[in-house]
């Protein structure tokens, strides 16, 4: 399978943002390099459920990590200390396979 990249700018409505207030982080998962740029302030759920649209998957049937430690949706970029170009793993989840 070859990875694609997607580059998709998220600023939730307000294009006035300074770039300061913006971060560009990477989800990497299921053959899949998705460039986000979000407001640091935000929590990570519209971009978590920008991926799973952009995928074709319910938000259900995967699981953010972000240095190993899957992630709720309620967490911020501040909050994580995330920098610039900083990723996460998306993992799908498959039910029946023991």
């Amino acid at each position: 399978m070859a990875l694609i990249n997607i580059e998709i700018e998220m600023l939730n409505g307000d294009d006035q943002l300074d770039a300061a207030e913006n971060i560009e982080v990477h989800v990497v998962g299921m053959a899949e390099n998705i460039t986000f740029k979000i407001d640091k302030k935000k929590p990570l759920r519209k971009m978590m459920e920008d991926f799973c649209y952009v995928m074709s998957v319910s938000m259900e049937s995967i699981i953010f990590c972000y240095k190993d430690y899957p992630l709720s949706g309620d967490e911020t970029p501040i909050s994580l200390g995330l920098k610039n170009n900083d990723s996460f793993e998306a993992f799908q989840l498959k039910v029946g396979d023991f």
